[in-house]
């Protein structure tokens, strides 16, 4: 509770003094709106390290990803928002096709610029941030049950809202943003009853856990040869509480645009968050094959990706 009051009286202290002498028009006209808009259908070939979506080493992957990125800005005030939505789904040499990647994931900024130099064109913002990450459809545990007959997770089952006031650093020559608070709240959330809540260390009648924490996210996008590009988000969250974890998502892709829709990328995604529980298995001969089940427990997840995929913008 003394958390909550802390934000309110910062948020009081920093925005209420900002808007009651900032002569800027917070009427958001539309024509102060961008819009930037993508949709890219790839196939890839992957590799997975204790993946809780599940896989299998170097499947083919056939996906789809989807991104639209709102923005808003006035002399002072500004809005960023981004959604990421991508799905894949795979056949590897023994399994028919399930889903390997099912991502979606919202990320709100609006702040004001408290320092600006126009050299080196960069920025210092108060902001105010939330981001959100789920997915889309069930996962279920082949492996344990090889007809998908009950899922694990499901749609905000779990989902992750972050929320908190921060400083924002921005340098617009990297197409650089760095966020970093040391008052943010982490909600973990579990909205479906079909879901094991145990599996996510809630009770059988809890459907949320909140853990104050410090928090940072970088973003880059830059082109860093011809028709390169480099694109890099990395959010980290460290806990207060009595766990005293610190979460770690980090997503990097390059692109090599062949034509102005045609393009090969390789991507990597890590995941360390101590309440995303995978399920573990030994392989005891060495054959690569699985031979037991050695529990459920927390272990950094690693996906990495190399394909072609065509990309429309608008």
């Amino acid at each position: 509770m003394s958390y909550r009051l802390g934000s309110i009286g910062l948020f009081i202290c920093v925005f209420v003094p900002a808007l009651l002498f900032s002569q800027d028009d917070l009427s958001f006209r539309p024509s102060e709106w961008e819009w930037n808009s993508s949709i890219t259908g790839t196939i890839s070939h992957v590799s997975f390290k204790n993946w809780a979506a599940g896989g299998e080493d170097y499947s083919y992957v056939a996906g789809l990803k989807m991104r639209i990125d709102p923005t808003w800005s006035s002399d002072l005030w500004s809005f960023s928002g981004s959604w990421d939505g991508r799905f894949s789904t795979f056949g590897g040499r023994s399994l028919p096709p399930r889903k390997t990647e099912d991502r979606f994931e919202l990320n709100l900024k609006f702040g004001r610029m408290i320092w600006q130099d126009d050299w080196m064109a960069s920025s210092f913002h108060v902001v105010l941030f939330g981001d959100l990450h789920t997915q889309f459809l069930p996962d279920y545990d082949f492996i344990e049950d090889p007809h998908g007959t009950h899922y694990t997770s499901n749609f905000m089952a779990p989902g992750w809202v972050t929320d908190g006031i921060g400083l924002d650093f921005r340098s617009d020559s990297l197409n650089l943003s760095i966020v970093v608070t040391p008052l943010a709240s982490k909600q973990m959330i579990v909205l479906d009853r079909g879901v094991d809540r145990s599996y996510y260390g809630l009770g059988p009648n809890q459907n949320m856990e909140s853990s104050p924490g410090a928090y940072a996210r970088i973003t880059l996008s830059k082109e860093i040869f011809a028709r390169t590009s480099l694109s890099i988000k990395s959010i980290f969250f460290a806990d207060y509480s009595e766990k005293s974890t610190v979460d770690m998502s980090f997503l990097g892709e390059v692109d090599y645009h062949l034509t102005s829709f045609l393009k090969l990328y390789v991507s990597l995604q890590m995941l360390n968050d101590d309440d995303m529980k995978v399920r573990l298995y030994t392989d005891l001969d060495g054959d690569g094959d699985i031979d037991d089940f050695a529990g459920i427990g927390q272990k950094l997840q690693l996906y990495g990706q190399f394909g072609v995929g065509i990309n429309v913008s608008f």
